[in-house]
């Protein structure tokens, strides 16, 4: 007997990614105690959840980080101003004026950014990127477990239906009568079964006929039932190296005679060719 489905039952995918916080978890975990669905749901996930860290590809520390970060850290060290001033001494030349070359000091290299910030960067970075391929694979991992469901309800629906074809009765179907048909001709290897059987969709004729004549062009064999001077087409086929069969349902009884004929076409509702194989019926 299925169980009622319960709205708790929809928090498992977020229960085995650890989305729930911890009185969530404590309720569901409650509820898994007593619900089979989940127990056997949980089993069917827990292989899959315990691939999704092993997913997530190792960020490297970028070449040189160490160094700048030490290098950044040392120079917050030092206090301010603790620089040992040297007092200025007066040359003998600063007495006398002279002319100097004008020199331009030169531009001081842009200076890279220093480890720390690098550090927060990356630091911000990697749990977007975590999020990010954790929600992707939460995704598939919840379209899995959807398709397994799936399965499972089409798998008890094919159980279903096979229980109920076992316990059906089988389909009575009686053979009313067989005759063998015979050649035509003295010229003509052919041979044949017509078989009449009756089940509870009505009377049907079954024509089978071996080592036929081969066809030319668009020549086909037609099947008839005739009563007294008229005649019925039961249709045409074609044979297979020799072999063919049809399967007729007819309409109405009392037929004396089946036969098959040789046309120059499957198009005939009367017979224009020559008769390869009859039998007499029992009216």
């Amino acid at each position: 007997m299925t169980q009622p489905h319960d709205e708790t039952c929809d928090l498992l995918e977020l229960y085995m990614l650890g989305g729930l916080d911890e009185a969530e978890a404590l309720r569901f975990e409650a509820h898994l105690s007593s619900c089979e669905s989940c127990q056997e749901q949980r089993l069917a996930l827990a292989d899959i959840v315990g691939l999704l860290p092993a997913t997530a590809e190792p960020q490297p520390v970028p070449e040189g980080m160490k160094k700048r970060i030490l290098a950044n850290v040392l120079a917050e060290a030092v206090p301010a101003g603790s620089e040992a001033k040297t007092p200025p001494t007066a040359s003998p030349s600063e007495s006398q004026p002279s002319i100097q070359p004008s020199i331009q000091p030169a531009p001081k290299p842009a200076t890279p950014a220093s480890g720390a910030s690098i550090l927060q960067t990356t630091t911000r970075r990697t749990p977007a990127y975590m999020k990010l391929v954790t929600a992707g694979l939460a995704a598939a991992l919840i379209a899995l477990a959807l398709y397994a469901a799936q399965l499972r309800g089409q798998v008890g629906d094919l159980r279903g239906e096979l229980a109920e074809a076992g316990s059906a009765p089988v389909q009575e179907l009686k053979v009313n009568q067989a005759v063998k048909l015979n050649p035509a001709a003295a010229d003509i290897v052919a041979t044949g079964l017509a078989t009449i059987v009756i089940d509870k969709n009505g009377t049907h004729l079954l024509v089978q006929a071996e080592q036929l004549p081969k066809l030319q062009g668009n020549e086909a064999y037609q099947v008839w039932l005739i009563k007294g001077q008229e005649k019925f087409s039961a249709g045409t086929f074609l044979s297979d190296q020799g072999t063919g069969a049809i399967y007729y349902t007819l309409k109405n009884g009392g037929y004396d005679t089946v036969a098959i004929t040789l046309e120059p076409d499957a198009f005939g509702d009367q017979p224009r060719g020559k008769i390869v194989l009859a039998a007499a019926l029992d009216a």
